[in-house]
C-alpha cells in the first residue's frame, strides 16, 4: 500500500497511448448501511482499475460521496 502525501497527483490523459477513465454511482443507502451498498456501486469498478493499473494503463477512477445530497438517513436530524 502506497504511503499518502499531501500533494495531489494530477492524471492527464496521454496522446497516442490508451487512457481509460472509470466512474461509478455513489453509493445511495436507503436503510441500514451494510456491505451489499458498496458491492453494487464502487467494487466492482475499484477492481477494474486496479486491474487497468496492474496492466500498465494510464487510468483514472474517479468515485465520490456528497453527503448534502445521498439519501442516508441520519437518526440525531429526525
Amino acid at each position: 500500500m502506497a504511503a499518502e502525501s499531501s500533494e495531489q497527483q494530477v492524471i492527464l490523459p496521454e496522446p497516442g497511448k490508451r487512457n481509460i477513465l472509470i466512474t461509478s454511482a455513489l453509493p445511495y443507502v436507503n436503510n441500514v448501511p451494510h456491505l451489499g451498498n458498496i458491492i453494487g456501486s464502487v467494487l466492482s469498478a475499484d477492481v477494474f482499475a486496479r486491474y487497468c493499473r496492474g496492466r500498465g494503463l494510464k487510468t483514472l477512477y474517479v468515485c465520490g460521496e456528497l453527503c448534502t445530497l445521498t439519501p442516508q438517513h441520519d437518526s440525531s436530524t429526525t
